[in-house]
């Protein structure tokens, strides 16, 4: 006498592996069909206590440690930096009695395929410029602020380092992140 051996595979299971298949299928399609994010436009203003013009100050880009660019300035301070996904930028700010200031921006990761795909097309942020110290020998040990996008999810991380350090005679101080 045969057994009828059981069904390895119910109706019920291959009804739950049709729909995880479709959902995955549309997830994908969905990630997909997001049209890619080319350009990050950054945009924000330099604040400093006193209301000088602003020809004596000085912001350059340096993008992918190749190729330096003057950043687009307005007379009241407001910046404005359009950067390709993928670049890295060191944007510096030099004012006459300030420290200078340097912010690094890596849009590394910032097309992600996330519901903050979009949030990322745009960078706002202030840069308050610290006056001088009495000791001349003080500046900033390198990027005062690490803007990056977290591969996987393209949400913006933030970090901050105001640490300063002694230099003599104009030494060049490079932070640990230009390697």
């Amino acid at each position: 006498m045969k057994t009828k051996a059981p069904a390895i595979c119910s109706y019920k299971f291959r009804c739950q592996r049709f729909v995880l298949l479709v959902a995955s299928v549309s997830v994908t399609a969905l990630c997909h069909a997001q049209s890619p994010l080319k350009t990050v436009d950054i945009k924000g203003r330099i604040l400093v206590d006193d209301a000088g013009p602003w020809d004596n100050s000085f912001t350059v880009v340096e993008l992918d440690n190749t190729s330096c660019i003057p950043l687009e300035m307005a007379a009241d301070g407001k910046f404005r930096l359009g950067m390709n996904v993928g670049n890295k930028a060191y944007l510096r700010f030099e004012r006459a009695g300030y420290l200078t200031k340097e912010i690094l921006v890596d849009t590394d990761h910032a097309d992600e395929c996330t519901a903050n795909g979009h949030k990322n097309e745009k960078l706002r942020f202030d840069v308050q410029m610290t006056p001088e110290l009495s000791d001349k020998d003080l500046h900033y040990a390198g990027p005062v602020g690490t803007i990056t996008f977290v591969k996987g999810s393209g949400l913006m991380k933030v970090r901050f380092d105001r640490s300063l350090v002694r230099t003599s005679d104009g030494d060049i101080v490079l932070g640990d992140q230009r390697k």
